[in-house]
């Protein structure tokens, strides 16, 4: 979705994937990431991803994973997943 930070219905099956991988290997630390596309200015999109990344975070505490265990940090673009075709 445009501009928010609210999870997708679904993302949720996925989601649900990596509380079984993070239950059965309690030891593993995980970093989330959150991006956006480069519209709009830097400040925006850093502040959305990061509100994206801590909506995954909250979800997964919320599941039962410990917070200590999960790490939230927004790129906004600064590192792009993919590109569209020019």
């Amino acid at each position: 979705m445009v501009n928010s930070h609210l999870l997708q219905p679904a993302s949720i099956p996925e989601l649900e994937k990596v509380v079984i991988f993070l239950t059965k290997n309690s030891k593993v630390k995980v970093e989330i990431g959150g991006h956006t596309d480069n519209t709009g200015s830097e400040e925006v999109n850093l502040a959305l991803s990061k509100k994206r990344a801590d909506e995954v975070r909250n979800w997964l505490i919320e599941a039962g994973i410990k917070s200590n265990r999960l790490q939230a940090k927004g790129y906004s673009s600064s590192c792009l997943l993919f590109t569209s075709p020019s």
